[in-house]
């Protein structure tokens, strides 16, 4: 998605250092699987998806059109599915 808008001019996020992400301390491992595979090393940026402080979702140019939903069951509301026989 970045790469998109980024090719329309539109920057929805900064790419982030590997080592300054949150939580990497308690993800070494998960960390070095990806880093194994990508190649990237802990001083590269990478583009995440993030959350509501870092990356593309907490892009001021993205705006929430549809909340979260339950998932726990499915919606009841009439109208929402259309079984077919």
């Amino acid at each position: 998605m970045e790469v998109a808008f980024r090719s329309a001019g539109v920057k929805l996020s900064q790419p982030a250092r590997w080592d300054s992400l949150p939580g990497i301390a308690e993800h070494r491992l998960s960390v070095g699987a990806i880093r194994l595979v990508s190649g990237n090393q802990l001083h590269d940026s990478v583009i995440i998806p993030g959350n509501d402080q870092i990356g593309l979702w907490a892009s001021p140019v993205l705006e929430l059109v549809l909340g979260l939903t339950d998932t726990s069951a499915p919606p009841q509301a009439a109208g929402l599915f259309a079984l077919s026989k």
